[in-house]
């Protein structure tokens, strides 16, 4: 009850802060233009006291007099959680007033004085007061262990960029270069100091030194006249709108970012700067490749891999018909959709070849991004145009887009379900195994009936629950029925093969021919050897023989990235299908008077005109397959050579608590998905301009 009580408390405390705080900024810059004085110090008050808070907060103030004592007196039994937080409450008030009471002090004095020379003396002695204050927190805290060379070479670097962000923004040189020095200095004695090892003396060096430097920044500013304080109150409306989106942000992004880039530069205890070698351990340890991020070590199998041996030629096949196609109508190439099909399913094996040989947590992350990008977007659009326009259109688009609804834990057990093996004297419970068992059954030629095998368990081979091919008339034709089916779809793609050469020429005769390979050869595996999952024993009884989806590698990669491509390909197809229905009618209607048939005008007119589209969800997409966790952890745990970089990082933090390294890795995933980020924002940006 009393947690409860606490809860209903805390809601309505956060949000009636949030409200004052918004009712009260409007209020405070109302003071800009009447009173400046005031204005001054509510605003240094408010600043502050968020400094002394975030010292508090950030554990750098361990003592509050006899506030501790009396929180661990009142903090007993089952009240201790909600005492501790009223605690910690009047704790960050007592370390707030203070710094509010010496802001609003500096800032009312600098109001109030106009001439330079004692705005710079108030600013500095202000920054003065403030570091030896703070250095005796620290004494008193983590006493910062100062190494010259870190401190020496932040303060340099910084100050310099200082210097050009100044010349830059056209920005005055001395306080801005004072304000970046005193951000080099605290990155320099602080964020690379050995905390816990130092003196007073270092303590009064790492905080006095940046204080004095700030407050000479403060004091050479310049007493507004009337006109600028208009400008203030003006353009504090905008960051009072803004300020609880940008504080969230800050809390729950920017702030913990900053962290997590000083954790990756330091070691694992976060004790002492080591510079880059985190994210040099991620890539290499002991001088050799990283095995488990980064495994070179069997490159050479890709020249004898089948897919090379099956893409090498598809690609030069499309890209051959492509140029031949070209010469007719005098381009370099002329890609028809067979073609370009063609060239890009040799492309698919070439890269999956690649990926199957290079192992590794950075290979499988590229291996997710191109083949989840790369499906779902090709899903997708496929979905969106061949439906756009058909009966029960809005069903089929439901259906597709359902997955969505489920999260990535929820998918993942569905498909664990879905490529479960069981041993071969049980029956197969997972649904591709026991269709996979299933056919082995019926096609491999040696299959028993019931007649002469009595104790022959037909749920051993999958119970579909399809009765008919589990009748004994049916029991040795189901081989060639299966024959039959795949030879017509053979036939059927040689008949679109000799339509397609008329319309699309040598192109369209490649692709569809390609295509027919494709059923003629299981056509013939079928009647020669059966399909399907099945072992014949010595006795020539039949036996299932399941796949380990999950197990066996390099490919049990991909089983994992369907789920992904599972879910992703109904968002692909719902946001490419409004894409589609918005091109303009005229264009198409004037593309068919022309005499383009639908084909073209699907590859000529609306893929050009959903271009900026399929950016915008290949870009979304790369940015959430980067990110994959879910999907790994639930179904293989990252064994059996699965890992991802997500993954990895939680593993490298929470389990073997090499915190640089997993801060290291979370770093490295930030900056993968940045420039995609930046290409999107920009790519919005420019059609918001237009």
């Amino acid at each position: 009850m009393l947690k409860l009580l606490v809860t209903v408390v805390s809601v309505v405390a956060a949000v009636g802060t949030f409200t004052a705080l918004w009712v009260g900024a409007n209020l405070v810059f109302d003071q800009a233009n009447r009173s400046f004085g005031r204005f001054s110090a509510i605003v240094g008050g408010f600043v502050g006291f968020v400094f002394f808070g975030v010292l508090h907060g950030n554990r750098l103030v361990t003592h509050a007099g006899g506030l501790e004592a009396t929180r661990d007196a009142l903090t007993f039994g089952s009240a201790r959680e909600p005492v501790t937080f009223f605690a910690d409450i009047v704790a960050l008030l007592w370390w707030g007033a203070p710094g509010a009471l010496i802001g609003a002090a500096v800032a009312y004095a600098l109001s109030r004085q106009e001439d330079p020379k004692p705005r710079l003396m108030i600013g500095v002695g202000a920054g003065v007061v403030v570091g030896l204050i703070v250095a005796f927190i620290f004494k008193s805290a983590v006493t910062p262990g100062l190494r010259p060379v870190p401190l020496l070479a932040w303060t340099a670097a910084v100050g310099a960029l200082g210097g050009l962000w100044s010349q830059l923004r056209s920005k005055r040189l001395l306080p801005t270069v004072a304000t970046f020095l005193g951000i080099g200095v605290v990155l320099g004695g602080v964020g690379s100091a050995d905390l816990g090892a130092g003196s007073l003396i270092e303590s009064i060096i790492a905080t006095v030194v940046p204080g004095a430097l700030f407050g000479f920044a403060l004091g050479s500013t310049s007493h507004p006249d009337s006109v600028r304080r208009t400008v203030i109150e003006q353009k504090s409306r905008a960051w009072i709108f803004m300020g609880p989106a940008v504080l969230f942000i800050s809390s729950a992004l920017v702030i913990p970012g900053i962290i997590t880039l000083i954790l990756s530069i330091r070691d694992d205890d976060g004790d002492r700067f080591v510079g880059l070698d985190n994210y040099s351990r991620v890539v290499r340890v002991g001088g050799e490749w990283n095995s488990d991020n980064f495994d070179l070590s069997h490159w050479t199998d890709f020249f004898g891999s089948r897919l090379l041996w099956f893409g090498l030629p598809l690609l030069l096949i499309g890209l051959l018909v492509a140029a031949l196609d070209g010469r007719r109508t005098g381009r370099a190439a002329d890609w028809t959709p067979q073609s370009g099909l063609v060239a890009a399913a040799g492309i698919t094996f070439l890269v999956f070849g690649v990926f199957s040989v290079l192992r590794g947590t950075v290979f499988n992350n590229l291996w997710w991004v191109f083949t989840v990008t790369v499906f779902s977007t090709a899903i997708g659009l496929a979905v969106a145009a061949w439906s756009d326009g058909a009966k029960g259109e809005r069903f089929a688009k439901s259906i597709i887009f359902m997955p969505m609804a489920i999260s990535f834990v929820g998918a993942s057990v569905i498909w664990r379900f879905m490529y479960r093996s069981q041993n071969i004297q049980k029956s197969q419970t997972g649904t591709l195994n026991a269709i996979w068992a299933w056919l082995g059954a019926k096609t491999s030629g040696a299959a028993p009936t019931r007649g002469d095998a009595p104790d022959y368990d037909p749920d051993a081979y999958g119970n579909l629950g399809i009765g008919i091919f589990d009748l004994e008339f049916f029991s040795f034709p189901a081989k060639w029925l299966f024959v039959g089916i795949f030879a017509a779809l053979a036939i059927l793609c040689v008949w679109r093969m000799l339509v397609a050469a008329q319309v699309h020429g040598l192109g369209g005769l490649v692709g569809w021919g390609v295509a027919a390979l494709i059923p003629a050869y299981l056509a013939y595996r079928t009647a020669s050897e059966g399909i399907g999952g099945y072992l014949v024993q010595d006795d020539g009884t039949v036996v299932p023989s399941p796949i380990t989806f999950l197990e066996t590698g390099p490919f049990n990669n991909f089983w994992l990235m369907v789920v992904l491509l599972w879910i992703e390909s109904g968002f692909a197809m719902v946001i490419l299908s409004a894409a589609i229905k918005a091109v303009p009618d005229d264009y198409i209607e004037a593309a068919k008077i022309d005499g383009a048939n639908d084909s073209q005008v699907f590859w000529r007119i609306v893929i050009p005109q959903i271009a900026p589209t399929i950016g915008v969800v290949v870009t979304t997409i790369i940015v959430r397959v980067t990110k994959v966790y879910d999907i790994v952890k639930v179904m293989t745990g990252g064994n059996f050579d699965t890992d991802v970089l997500a993954n990895r990082m939680i593993d490298e933090s929470f389990q073997f608590q090499n915190w640089g390294v997993g801060a290291a890795l979370a770093i490295i995933l930030f900056l993968s998905v940045l420039p995609v980020m930046v290409l999107n924002i920009r790519r919005m940006q420019k059609e918001a301009a237009v």
